[in-house]
């Protein structure tokens, strides 16, 4: 299936695996349930995809960055939990860590954002038309937890390679997502010591032109407001 988005001005149609954007034809990569199991209580299929990441397709006027789209597929992981991305830290810069500027044009992801020993947690539901920045010394997974595709972009650094050895170490993030009757639950990893977890919103910020400056922006206070502890369940044992 084919979609259609508009991301800072630029028309991108995306299917499974190609893109049409302004740098020509793309082809994508997959992230399948076999790739993920690194990071799920149970392994999945290897060949079944999770999610399609289109790098450096975004034209960026600004040196030093590069401009990403990701296609998050909808459904249920074999550890039922919802479709997520992999998760990942970004290194020490010259300037402290490397933040991330992300911005949803399609759907609604979920994001869960960890400080560095994953016990301060952030939960940030991102809809269509707003941005998120992913603050310095913060992990970050995607979460689709909705019955569409989402569609999501982001400015990144091109001087630096993220870090996914955390993630992989203690199989996921500190908190894991699955659908229940309310729309969803969160369920604590037992391989982190999980001190908060936040339910936070992006402050009203919006896709709009232009946007490129923000991702200069990094501090946490000017992204989020916290409202709320979240009850987490226990891991089952």
């Amino acid at each position: 299936m084919a979609y259609r988005a508009i991301i800072d001005g630029f028309e991108f149609i995306l299917d499974e695996g190609i893109a049409i954007t302004p740098k020509g034809v793309i082809e994508g990569t997959p992230r399948t349930f076999g790739e993920l199991g690194d990071v799920m209580v149970k392994k999945g299929e290897e060949g079944k995809v999770a999610y399609w990441m289109f790098r450096d397709v975004l034209p960026v006027p600004v040196g030093g960055l590069r401009g990403d789209v990701t296609l998050v597929l909808p459904g249920r992981l074999p550890s039922g939990e919802f479709i997520k991305t992999h998760g990942h830290y970004h290194p020490e810069g010259p300037w402290g860590r490397w933040p991330e500027l992300y911005g949803v044009v399609k759907g609604e992801v979920l994001f869960i954002l960890q400080d560095l020993k994953g016990r301060r947690v952030m939960l940030v539901p991102v809809r269509e038309g707003e941005l998120i920045m992913v603050p310095p010394g913060y992990g970050h997974v995607m979460v689709n937890h909705k019955d569409e595709a989402a569609i999501t972009f982001n400015y990144v650094s091109r001087l630096f390679s993220s870090v996914y050895g955390p993630y992989k170490e203690k199989k996921g993030a500190s908190v894991y997502v699955y659908p229940s009757e309310e729309g969803f639950r969160v369920v604590r990893n037992p391989n982190y010591e999980v001190e908060e977890v936040l339910w936070c919103k992006p402050l009203p910020l919006y896709i709009k032109e232009p946007i490129l400056h923000l991702a200069f922006k990094p501090h946490e206070e000017e992204w989020f407001k916290c409202e709320e502890r979240l009850r987490v369940e226990d891991f089952p044992r």
